[in-house]
């Protein structure tokens, strides 16, 4: 929990949330529309919105209208959303460096197996929800 709230405390220095940076990271990643955001955050439409808003208002996102289809809004990281990201993600990797460090190889195998098990447990959860 103390590495959690360090880390938080850290990306908040960086101006950025928990929530904030995983939508970045997300339309950086290419869902950059609001029900792809709400999905990959597994948040509302409505929260998702009031999010991107945010991040407009921060000028870390842009909105646009998709050329064949202008209902269509897109959003994009905007140059100080890039490096914002960029910034905060490094962080992030160097503070994972020095916890992996910390730990022994017997633990970063358990942890490894455990990570893994999750994921899977994820990933067969959304297959199984897709197909219902």
């Amino acid at each position: 929990m103390r590495l959690l709230r360090k880390q938080t405390r850290a990306l908040n220095e960086e101006e950025l949330s928990m929530g904030k940076l995983q939508a970045l990271s997300a339309i950086a990643q290419g869902r950059n529309t609001m029900g792809k955001i709400a999905d990959d955050l597994a948040i509302s439409l409505p929260s998702a919105t009031s999010l991107v808003e945010k991040l407009v208002d921060g000028g870390f996102v842009k909105r646009t209208h998709d050329t064949h289809d202008r209902r269509l809004v897109l959003i994009h990281l905007t140059r100080e959303g890039e490096k914002k990201l960029k910034k905060a993600t490094s962080t992030k990797m160097k503070r994972m460096s020095y916890l992996m460090e910390k730990i022994s190889p017997r633990d970063k195998k358990n942890l490894f197996t455990i990570l893994n098990n999750t994921y899977n447990a994820l990933e067969q959860h959304t297959h199984e929800k897709n197909n219902t």
